[in-house]
């Protein structure tokens, strides 16, 4: 296996950060993988539980539909663990992804010419 970079996303070396490594700003680097990761799906997010040293994130999934409370019946199907330390990076992913998005809806309200 090489040591080739991957964009964001892929899976990330087993080995520890080096002390210059945590404080950098350079882009961390990835290992190329075989396979691709697994996909897991959810419907949405369920809650953030932040403890002292992780971040938990529960993912739900749609099980049925009540027809007498016109509401989803929701399960709890996943929960993602991250350190504390990921907050900041995952924060700026989903910042990222927003201003994709913003992008990609003002070229669709641009009328053609």
């Amino acid at each position: 296996m090489t040591d080739t970079p991957t964009p964001p996303g892929a899976q990330p070396s087993a080995s520890a950060p080096s002390a210059e490594a945590i404080g950098s700003t350079s882009r961390p680097r990835y290992l190329q993988r075989q396979a691709p990761p697994e996909d897991s799906y959810a419907d949405g997010a369920a809650a953030i539980l932040i403890g002292r040293s992780v971040l938990k994130l529960d993912l739900y999934r749609i099980v049925g539909f009540d027809r007498e409370r016109n509401e989803e019946i929701r399960t709890v199907s996943h929960r993602v663990v991250l350190p504390v330390a990921a907050i900041p990076e995952l924060v700026q992913l989903l910042q990222n992804l927003g201003h994709t998005i913003q992008t990609l809806n003002q070229r669709e309200a641009k009328p053609q010419s």
